[in-house]
């Protein structure tokens, strides 16, 4: 495990003939687009959401989902690289949505990164359900789906990554090949988590499907993960976090109450092996991690479904200021995986 803190490194090129500036634009613009398809186990429509570069020039409309910090070019032409672009599967919060990690989609598209994302299906008919294994086989859904879209041939299949938040983290973690095996009691102690956030967890315990929940569900189409806050460490076997090989980088807040960070990103830190491994001091809580919206769209979001709770934080703590922070990290761990430029 090596851990480190949160700092930004930028290096001047070495010669200014290998200098190639980026185009300065007045307002993010990314490439929208949506493939809708029938989901085979879940028996229902489904829609994969992608994100890419467009030309710096391209015009954009604001997003109609109030969680982007962006404009989009809906069906725009991708911009044209000299070579494939990278992929980077998204995967939110429990009961989320992938445009809540907007800050990081923004991110990761203006650093030349094609971005997928799916809503995960955390509750059934508006109820509670354990089976959160299902979330790994939506990342195997997304990129099967996306190898059937003209869009692919614009992406090197061969460089897929996987970030994810809090049950998202998760998910990359079972993606990474790590096994939830202790599956007697799902809710966890103090020292691990806020009890409360998880009182109805071992109702849904008799509904879950205990040997998919324990299968190992590692893609090896997927070679690194990026893991923001993840849950339910005290879910995981030590020995298959140990026998994960692909790179993987975890953050998470020094202080989040939520999820207590030295027993959950911690652990997953101390059990895989070369994890790169960062807390965020201060106040921050665990909610750092989703997208520093506007007041418009903090006031429509919170009008609609009740999520004030999502923007609550410390007077001391800047979230626009730490997501330029992690997602100029995120690109630059993903970068240097695949050897992109």
């Amino acid at each position: 495990m090596k851990k480190i803190w949160l700092v930004v490194v930028m290096a001047l090129c070495g010669s200014l003939e290998a200098f190639e500036p980026h185009p300065v634009t007045p307002y993010p613009v990314l490439g929208y687009r949506e493939y809708s398809f029938f989901d085979d186990f879940y028996h229902v429509n489904r829609v994969l959401l992608a994100w890419y570069p467009v030309d710096p020039l391209t015009a954009g409309t604001p997003s109609k989902n109030p969680w982007d910090v962006f404009n989009v070019a809906v069906n725009a032409f991708p911009a044209h690289y000299a070579s494939k672009r990278p992929i980077v599967i998204i995967s939110h919060g429990y009961t989320g949505n992938p445009h809540q990690l907007s800050w990081l989609i923004r991110g990761l598209v203006h650093a030349g990164f094609i971005v997928l994302g799916i809503e995960h299906r955390d509750l059934f008919s508006g109820k509670v359900h354990a089976n959160h294994w299902q979330r790994a086989m939506d990342v195997r859904t997304v990129i099967e789906q996306f190898t059937m879209t003209p869009m692919s041939n614009t992406a090197n299949l061969n460089q897929i990554g996987i970030a994810g938040f809090s049950l998202g983290g998760t998910t990359a973690i079972w993606v990474a090949g790590g096994r939830s095996t202790k599956l007697d009691s799902l809710v966890p102690s103090l020292d691990y988590a806020a009890p409360e956030d998880y009182v109805k967890a071992d109702e849904a315990l008799p509904t879950l499907n205990k040997e998919m929940m324990a299968k190992d569900w590692r893609e090896p189409r997927v070679k690194a993960a990026f893991v923001m806050a993840p849950a339910w460490s005290w879910l995981f076997n030590e020995e298959s976090l140990h026998k994960v090989t692909i790179p993987v980088y975890l953050i998470a807040a020094e202080a989040d109450r939520v999820l207590v960070t030295k027993n959950n990103a911690g652990f997953f830190a101390r059990n895989i092996p070369n994890a790169i491994y960062q807390e965020i001091p201060g106040k921050a809580n665990h909610y750092i991690f989703i997208s520093a919206v506007s007041n418009d769209q903090r006031r429509k979001i919170d009008s609609a479904n009740k999520l004030s709770f999502l923007f609550e934080e410390d007077t001391t703590v800047d979230r626009a200021w730490i997501q330029y922070q992690v997602v100029t990290e995120a690109a630059a761990f993903f970068r240097s995986v695949f050897n992109a430029n």
